[in-house]
């Protein structure tokens, strides 16, 4: 069982990365590219000797059951952190669009 769940794993997780790659090089303006791409590899890659062993002691713990459980809550509070940055950073670049428009049509 395990090893037919493992191929759409592994497909998954490459198109993930694939597509998260493609998406900051795309976005990022060409004089910042260097820079977000580096810290792009910092997290995704430099954090997996520091992250892998704290949660192989994590579910030496508290078993594998409550190890992925906890990976899995860290997932979802770093993904409604980041969500909570996204729009409040969408709502600013609202209000001064707004703002500079209307300045513009004031003059």
């Amino acid at each position: 069982m395990l090893a037919v769940i493992v191929v759409p794993i592994g497909l998954v997780t490459q198109v993930f990365n694939t597509t998260a790659n493609s998406h900051l090089q795309l976005t990022a303006g060409p004089e910042l590219r260097g820079r977000v791409m580096s810290l792009y590899a910092l997290v995704f890659i430099g954090g997996l000797p520091v992250g892998g062993p704290v949660m192989g002691w994590i579910t030496d713990r508290v078993g594998p059951r409550g190890g992925v459980f906890i990976a899995g809550a860290i997932a979802v509070v770093a993904a409604a952190i980041v969500w909570r940055c996204l729009t409040t950073a969408d709502r600013r670049q609202s209000r001064s669009r707004a703002a500079a428009k209307s300045s513009v049509v004031g003059d």
